[in-house]
């Protein structure tokens, strides 16, 4: 049995003539990346805001929730009127910490709207109310709205002031 012997050396003119035809690889990653790059950044920001739409649903709830009891446990005057007590209960909501209220990271905007009242026997009022969050999208480049309102419908049993 016999051992192959190994080639001998590439000439120095070869090695260099080897080395000049090469592809380059380093200007073919960079075009890739650059074709890549936009696609990745729209789907980061995509990602980002999915995030901040589900965060603002949540703040939207919370708002709803805590102005239903601030509504039951601070029944507003017969004197007062729709108007004033939604911006009441707009105020309360966005100064709220447990909302993170409306200068919060999710929602640019959070309004309260009252609806009709009926009355319950015992002088209970039910009050219907809508809670609406709008929140601003970082992906505008997508054919989609650059604002997306989240809202939110509760009923609440006042009591008699």
């Amino acid at each position: 049995m016999t051992i192959p012997t190994p080639l001998p050396p590439l000439p120095l003119l070869d090695r260099r003539k080897k080395r000049a035809t090469a592809p380059r690889s380093r200007g073919q990653s960079l075009v890739e990346f650059a074709l890549i790059l936009p696609i990745m950044l729209v789907l980061v920001g995509g990602a980002l805001d999915l995030g901040r739409v589900y965060a603002a649903g949540i703040e939207t709830v919370d708002g709803a929730r805590v102005a239903g009891l601030y509504l039951i446990s601070n029944p507003p005057p017969p004197t007062d009127s729709q108007s004033t007590v939604e911006s009441n209960l707009e105020n309360i909501v966005n100064s709220s910490s447990y909302t993170g209220g409306a200068s919060g990271p999710q929602c640019a905007s959070l309004t309260v709207t009252l609806g009709a009242a009926t009355s319950l026997p015992g002088g209970v009022t039910e009050q219907p109310m809508t809670v609406v969050c709008s929140v601003p999208l970082i992906t505008t480049l997508l054919p989609i709205p650059s604002t997306i309102n989240l809202s939110t419908s509760t009923t609440v049993a006042v009591p008699p002031s």
